[in-house]
């Protein structure tokens, strides 16, 4: 379970509610995966690199083509990918064990607050 679904999990479960889906960062790894289908989006003169600015310009076109749909195919691309994941029970238990210092953390820090 990625991190920002174990932090949305717990903020349901204390009554909060965050929306922090980031489509920028789901983009760069479906970029990543189809570089050679988003590249086509800018024509002729394609640079043959990956840089942000070409990335960039790649995320517009991307959600100029699907204007209603784009969200969606990006949350379906990071649902299937979370899926196909292939980790090692050792890299199941350093991920399970980073978020949970992620969250003890966080909680840590709202404790003052509340």
């Amino acid at each position: 379970m990625p991190s920002y679904q174990v932090i949305n999990l717990w903020m349901k479960s204390q009554g909060r509610v965050i929306n922090s889906t980031n489509y920028w960062n789901l983009y760069a790894g479906y970029f990543k995966d189809r570089m050679c289908q988003e590249l086509v989006r800018l024509g002729d003169g394609t640079p043959p690199q990956d840089g942000t600015g070409v990335r960039c310009q790649c995320y517009e076109l991307f959600k100029r083509s699907y204007p209603d749909t784009y969200q969606d195919i990006l949350n379906i691309y990071g649902s299937l990918n979370m899926l196909t994941d292939n980790q090692t029970i050792a890299q199941c238990t350093q991920s399970f064990q980073k978020l949970y210092k992620r969250v003890g953390s966080i909680v840590s820090n709202l404790i003052p607050i509340l």
